[in-house]
């Protein structure tokens, strides 16, 4: 395995943040509307809240990254498709070998990473 984190640890770290933020806006969206507070306090929990998209986007876009360095290495730990290994993003034990069909039904994930693969080959 590549040293370092795996995409799929990449990629969950991206998700908590973005939901989290989502979550902060939520929260402050509810707070604007009941109390009306100063325009520097909007201002600054907007700030926040973007800061925060942003930073779990870059985790993601790292993650997609990793993915692709990890395909090139015969494995994956965020897609499981055929023709690579199949690795737990956390320990990375084997969960699957690569002469193996895969586990569960082709996603939108698998999909793209499939027809990314594909796109490499021309």
């Amino acid at each position: 395995m590549l040293p370092g984190r795996s995409a799929a640890m990449l990629d969950l770290v991206g998700r908590v943040i973005s939901i989290g933020a989502v979550l902060l806006a939520l929260a402050g969206a509810i707070i604007v509307v009941a109390t009306r507070p100063a325009a520097l306090a909007v201002g600054v929990g907007a700030a926040l809240v973007v800061a925060a998209l942003a930073t779990g986007q870059v985790y993601r876009w790292r993650a997609v990254r990793r993915s692709r360095d990890e395909a090139v290495e015969g494995y994956s730990t965020l897609v499981d498709a055929a023709g690579f290994d199949f690795r737990d993003g956390r320990t990375g034990a084997l969960i699957r070998s690569r002469d193996d069909a895969p586990m569960a039904n082709p996603s939108a994930r698998v999909y793209d990473a499939v027809r990314r693969r594909s796109d490499d080959d021309r």
